[in-house]
């Protein structure tokens, strides 16, 4: 937990003078109640996102992509100060994990991502749920996105066709970007993929906001290239990216990319 206050579009210690006190977690903790003549409470919580599915191997065959992780939900709540108590409980939902390469009969689907919260001593607890998992590819069809979760953001791109071998659409519904990719797919036929890693989704450096997503991995459709890892979320609550998908080699799959952990920022004003 670190304590700063915003003031003239900068970053201040605390120790000045200023209008406004910020503390923000970006791990689970306790909140102080800061002294001064303040009337109101923003409570901004993001919760962590959800993390791409891992690739899928088939044997000499098309592989469906797998689903990007769904990205955190982003709460924002305003209180009247005197209904924080002294102090108040805060959690910090963890990024969910990426799935690992699997077979086409196994389960590899991304892990959904950890809630974020703060305690509201005369009111209700503000709670920012996390993204769902993404979903590995199947024999007959791609994987499912991540779940959206509330707060208004959106879903994980569902996986890429096995036809073309693309990138599946990015999710939409929330802050732009802040969902996972899909993994790409690999086709029937004899055209090769390039095996390379999805990026890692950008940091969000507002103070409301979601990261950006991970990009989804290439898939591939020949020996010895492994296929690409699906990106990590960028911080806080950015979905992961689906991983890219194997014709031959399970361990040559690409594994899904990791969501990015939540935060939560107390504002008093």
């Amino acid at each position: 937990m670190s304590r700063k206050v915003w003031q003239t579009n900068q970053w201040i210690d605390i120790g000045v003078t200023t209008t406004s006190d910020i503390q923000e977690f970006t791990s689970s903790g306790i909140w102080n109640k800061p002294a001064g003549s303040f009337t109101s409470v923003t409570i901004i919580a993001v919760g962590g996102g959800g993390g791409g599915g891992g690739g899928v191997q088939r044997n000499d065959a098309a592989a469906y992509g797998s689903g990007g992780g769904g990205c955190g939900g982003l709460e924002m709540v305003v209180v009247d100060f005197n209904d924080m108590g002294a102090t108040e409980t805060i959690t910090v939902g963890s990024g969910g994990s990426g799935g690992p390469p699997a077979t086409h009969w196994s389960i590899g689907s991304g892990i959904a991502g950890g809630a974020s919260s703060c305690t509201v001593t005369n009111g209700s607890t503000v709670t920012a749920p996390g993204g769902g998992g993404g979903g590995h590819g199947y024999p007959s069809g791609p994987g499912n996105a991540g779940g959206a979760s509330g707060g208004g953001t959106g879903s994980g791109g569902t996986g890429g066709s096995s036809g073309n071998g693309v990138d599946g659409a990015t999710g939409g519904g929330g802050e732009p970007g802040s969902a996972g990719g899909a993994g790409h797919g690999v086709p029937a036929g004899p055209v090769p993929g390039f095996g390379e890693d999805g990026a890692d989704g950008g940091n969000c450096p507002a103070i409301y906001g979601v990261g950006a997503g991970g990009r989804g991995g290439d898939g591939l459709a020949y020996n010895p290239t492994p296929a690409g890892n699906g990106g990590a979320g960028g911080f806080p609550g950015g979905g992961g990216g689906g991983g890219g998908h194997h014709r031959y080699t399970i361990s040559d799959s690409g594994s899904g990319g990791a969501g990015a952990n939540g935060r939560v920022v107390i504002i008093c004003t």
